[in-house]
């Protein structure tokens, strides 16, 4: 594999220029494409935050149902075997799915989760949604499996 000159590093230092021959209306165009697909991001992970914030065991929301739900959404390392760990995302976006009505029976067939998990999924997805979670829940609904992922990730952290 030949090297890179790339650095992560500058990414996140560099300011965002047009490229050679590139119009002052196309560039215009792409950075405020770039910027609702940033503002969207903050807005659905925050509203996820909130329904997550209904779940905790003290929430609305909450109670001994959602218990491990709440606590494998939070930290889905301290449920998983070893060499399993390395994919906890996957898992934690896996279950959340379960829980949205988002699951495809595949995603479910490769992976084993504790009994206590999955029912606690399935009694969150039982839960009613505020027209605020629907929405949300459209819209994750919409996206690939990795996109939702990252945005899970965020709302955990």
């Amino acid at each position: 594999m030949a090297a890179t000159h790339y650095s992560e590093a500058r990414t996140m230092e560099r300011g965002l220029r047009r490229l050679g021959g590139e119009s002052r209306e196309e560039f215009k165009r792409k950075v405020l494409r770039l910027r609702r697909h940033f503002e969207q991001f903050n807005v659905d992970v925050s509203e996820l935050c909130q329904w997550l914030m209904g779940l905790r065991p003290s929430g609305k929301g909450g109670g001994v149902a959602t218990k491990e739900f709440w606590e494998f959404f939070l930290e889905p390392e301290r449920f998983l075997k070893d060499e399993k760990k390395e994919e906890s995302d996957k898992y934690r976006r896996i279950v959340f799915d379960v829980a949205a009505g988002l699951d495809g029976e595949s995603s479910k067939a490769d992976v084993r989760l504790s009994r206590p998990v999955v029912d606690s999924a399935c009694e969150v997805g039982r839960l009613p949604l505020t027209s605020t979670a629907a929405r949300l829940f459209e819209r994750l609904g919409a996206l690939d499996a990795s996109s939702r992922q990252v945005l899970l990730k965020a709302g955990a952290e």
